[in-house]
């Protein structure tokens, strides 16, 4: 039996520095921007947007890093491509410059994504993720690396189902299909 064609799974993502940052950066903030894209699918002629979330605006310190240390939960469904395998479901990772003094837009100053379905198979399901983004602050470039922990729950609301619907076909030993127990 190969299972639901598409399993819920809670993301749970703790966005904790950036570390390596251009010298140059000593005087400006940094945020985390996450898109929590999915499967990349186009939705439609009116197409979908993507929930974001936003780290903390924080100040770029001495030892050339940024630290949030900052939680962020999302519920997202993976489907199967083969018995074993998921289909690719993204989050975008983005680093971008806070302009404190005026209303410009965010600079972006890196960019990087994860894909989720390639944790979802370990056995033990939280990871420390450390990802190589090339950032650019004020014209100076260095691979800095963004750390992160990464905790994947199977939902709850699928496990309910599926033990419900495994209720569904559990009768006692010596009974007639007639009185067949049924969980609603």
């Amino acid at each position: 039996m190969f299972g639901p064609a598409a399993v819920g799974y809670n993301l749970h993502l703790l966005v904790e520095k950036i570390e390596n940052l251009p010298l140059v950066s000593h005087d400006c903030s940094l945020v985390t921007q996450l898109e929590w894209r999915g499967s990349q699918r186009k939705a439609g002629l009116l197409g979908r947007g993507f929930v974001k979330n936003y780290t903390c605006p924080q100040q770029v310190q001495a030892d050339s890093t940024v630290r949030w240390n900052e939680e962020f939960n999302h519920v997202c469904k993976l489907k199967r491509e083969k018995y074993d395998c998921y289909r690719s479901w993204i989050v975008g990772l983005e680093i971008e410059e806070v302009q404190q003094k005026s209303r410009e837009k965010k600079k972006i100053v890196g960019k990087a994504q994860l894909d989720v379905a390639g944790f979802v198979q370990l056995e033990d399901n939280k990871r420390t993720v450390r990802i190589p983004i090339n950032c650019t602050i004020k014209g100076d470039t260095s691979e800095a690396m963004l750390l992160f922990t990464l905790l994947i729950k199977r939902a709850l609301q699928e496990l309910q189902q599926n033990y419900t619907q495994l209720q569904a076909f559990v009768w006692p030993i010596g009974a007639s299909t007639s009185h067949r127990f049924i969980i609603v």
